[in-house]
């Protein structure tokens, strides 16, 4: 009986649930905001860029339900995955979704949203998945205003390759459901396969074969979730570097005197981002490697 009642909200109407009517989000709308979270503390976003993402255009009232429940209930929990590709290091900021509930939105006490590479084996969860989980958002980060749910990677950094998104809204059980909104097509930033949105129930309560497509009406085709992932570009080797110039320390786009004392002193302080050649000491093998990397300047 509790499956049949999941099944029949996993896709619904954003208009019957009163949440959301008529938000579209863009890749700016709503995110320059002082939002709450679940304890009342304000929280304001960072302007960073669009790293990859799948924007929600507002062609679709229909939303996909995804819960991480109390712990009683863990074999209903119901992830989202969603598939991307970046081709150069970025800095993770925060991570949006456009969507819905069906109570109060401090309710929601927290948006897990992980990282797992993707290595061609299959989705995660499945028994021919070899691939890793890489990162996952700064823990209780996230939340929801009503519109948008929202965590925070907080300066992660996640090399170039190609990846899921696995994610949820944390909310009780008693508390309704969680709805993040449907969309269709090609990613907007980023690559990855168009309408490829997975459910992943790893309790198998509700999917008995773990895994379903999302879809928004039975027997319907596939079809996406919206996400958005911003952060800045970066070396994750070497986080403090400009990914596009090695030796631009102080990111003003050349190679010149003043990365050259930053990089002294970064060396003289032990700091990590003088360990250019990522062997955990710093010593003259990075010295003499940032001598290289500024002799060759910038592009």
């Amino acid at each position: 009986m509790q499956r049949k009642h999941l099944m029949a909200v996993v896709s619904i109407a954003a208009s019957n649930a009163g949440y959301g009517q008529g938000i579209q989000m863009g890749l700016s709308d709503g995110f320059d905001r002082v939002a709450q979270n679940g304890n009342g503390q304000p929280i304001i976003a960072p302007s960073d860029q669009l790293i990859a993402g799948l924007v929600y255009d507002g062609s679709s009232s229909f939303g996909a339900r995804a819960q991480d429940f109390e712990s009683q209930f863990d074999p209903y929990d119901l992830f989202l995955i969603e598939d991307f590709e970046i081709t150069t290091g970025a800095s993770l900021g925060v991570f949006q979704s456009a969507g819905f509930g069906s109570v109060d939105p401090f309710m929601t006490t927290d948006v897990p949203v992980r990282i797992f590479t993707n290595d061609g084996s299959g989705l995660p969860g499945m028994d021919t998945y070899t691939g890793e989980l890489t990162l996952e958002s700064a823990a209780g980060t996230g939340f929801f205003d009503g519109s948008v749910y929202v965590a925070d990677f907080a300066g992660q950094c996640l090399p170039p390759g190609s990846y899921f998104l696995v994610w949820a809204a944390k909310l009780e059980s008693q508390y309704g459901a969680s709805f993040f909104r449907v969309q269709a097509g090609e990613s907007t930033v980023g690559g990855g396969q168009a309408n490829n949105a997975w459910w992943w129930n790893p309790g198998g309560a509700v999917f008995p074969g773990i895994h379903e497509p999302v879809i928004v009406e039975i027997g319907g085709d596939q079809t996406g979730v919206n996400y958005l992932l911003f952060g800045e570009p970066a070396n994750c080797s070497n986080p403090c570097a400009n990914p596009d110039c090695p030796a631009d320390l102080d990111f003003d786009g050349d190679a010149d005197a003043d990365d050259f004392f930053l990089f002294l002193d970064l060396f003289g302080a032990d700091d990590p981002c003088a360990d250019l050649d990522a062997s955990g000491t710093i010593d003259s093998a990075d010295f003499f490697a940032y001598l290289d990397l500024f002799a060759q300047g910038c592009p």
